[in-house]
């Protein structure tokens, strides 16, 4: 994660003309996909649950 922003620092001073609000906001957009991709793992594992809610439903006897 500090790779990352390090990477989007460097490149963005590296630019002329680069404003201080040009730099923030390449950090922002950085760190808002970095968390996003934290995310993952937690988004995998409620798909998983899901189904298997899904595959129990299926499977149980009907009532009727």
């Amino acid at each position: 994660m500090v790779f990352a922003i390090m990477a989007v620092l460097l490149r963005l001073t590296g630019q002329p003309g680069v404003q201080a609000g040009d730099v923030f906001a390449g950090v922002s957009y950085g760190l808002n996909i970095i968390l996003a991709l934290d995310q993952g793992p937690v988004l995998v594992e409620e798909i998983s649950r899901l189904v298997d809610i899904r595959r129990r439903v299926d499977k149980a006897p009907d009532l009727d």
